[in-house]
């Protein structure tokens, strides 16, 4: 998964029809634990990007997304935010959270 920045944000949500950043940092656990999770579901489908944010070196990013827990997942469609959520996602609900 890449890690993404201030500068490379926009062009990282414009990248593909559906794109999910993770908000997260190297100390959170459950962050640790979604990136994998993250990983393969991306790895199934043709139309999904994923991208990580570390919230520690992308304050401006934390700030604009309003990151107060992490992880938060944050879904973009062509290039808008359509939905998120925060905490771990199993395969499942990461189904439903790109359909919805």
């Amino acid at each position: 998964m890449k890690v993404i920045s201030d500068g490379d944000f926009q062009t990282a949500i414009n990248s593909n029809s559906n794109v999910i950043v993770q908000f997260s940092a190297d100390w959170c656990g459950p962050c640790r634990q979604l990136s994998p999770v993250l990983e393969n579901f991306a790895n199934t489908r043709d139309d999904l990007s994923v991208f990580k944010v570390d919230v520690e070196q992308s304050q401006v990013l934390a700030e604009r997304f309003e990151i107060k827990s992490i992880p938060k997942v944050v879904l973009f469609k062509d290039g808008s935010q359509v939905n998120e959520s925060v905490g771990m996602m199993s395969t499942e609900k990461l189904e439903k959270f790109i359909t919805q």
